[in-house]
């Protein structure tokens, strides 16, 4: 059974016209700051091509256009990309919606990309799905690209009222402002998360957490940074 169609549905039903991230959050500008620009030098050259794979409303893609990067996003949700293309009226033919079916094959803008940016939407990829789209976003690298990505861990509140279901997906009931059931494809360790990014040399695994009320717990997620190693 897939649970992808029951994941875009939770998607759309909570990303309305006013949902989403203001500012880039702070994991993403200190893997800018201190890897790709510092240690990477990918602020020292032009024509550095960005995939924002699950861009959102596009707040992640405006702070690495306003970094000098030429961008570009996908997302399932119509109204994300709508989002997207009004807040950057000159790159509307930047961004696409995309089907949620991950394919191996699939190629966005024409690939070979400097950097492709995953944060928090493989999470609801079985393990068969989460497969096939790190393949795709694989290819999609140009030789020592730079592969960013997280997963929830185990350590996350979630985790602990959750159900298993199959192909390492687990059934997540939330209540509150929005009711929703989503499948998320947790991370159980460091060494894990390495196995599921085999294809890219790790550069950094990290992880950043937070708590903002005391009745729901710690949000942690696992931090990848690879590299795309051409084999010989």
């Amino acid at each position: 059974m897939s649970y992808l169609k029951d994941n875009v549905v939770h998607h759309n039903k909570t990303f309305g016209s006013d949902y989403g991230i203001l500012y880039p959050e702070g994991h993403i500008i200190r893997v800018y700051e201190k890897i790709l620009r510092h240690e990477v030098g990918l602020s020292r050259q032009e024509n550095i091509k960005l995939l924002d794979f699950g861009c959102g409303n596009g707040t992640h893609c405006e702070y690495f256009l306003s970094k000098g990067y030429e961008i570009y996003g996908a997302d399932t949700n119509s109204t994300a990309i709508e989002q997207c293309q009004k807040r950057m009226p000159e790159l509307t033919s930047h961004f696409q919606i995309i089907d949620p079916e991950p394919s191996k094959k699939r190629v966005f803008f024409g690939g070979n990309f400097n950097v492709i940016l995953a944060n928090q939407v493989l999470i609801y990829f079985s393990d068969i799905h989460l497969d096939n789209c790190i393949q795709s976003l694989f290819n999609q690298l140009c030789s020592d690209g730079i592969f960013i990505a997280s997963m929830i861990g185990t350590q996350h509140y979630l985790f602990k009222n959750s159900q298993k279901v199959e192909n390492g997906l687990y059934k997540v009931e939330t209540s509150g402002n929005v009711e929703s059931v989503s499948y998320i494809n947790f991370c159980a360790s460091k060494e894990e998360l390495i196995e599921r990014f085999r294809l890219f040399k790790p550069l950094h695994v990290g992880y950043y957490d937070f708590q903002i009320s005391e009745d729901e717990g710690n949000c942690f997620h696992y931090l990848f940074v690879g590299k795309k190693e051409e084999k010989g």
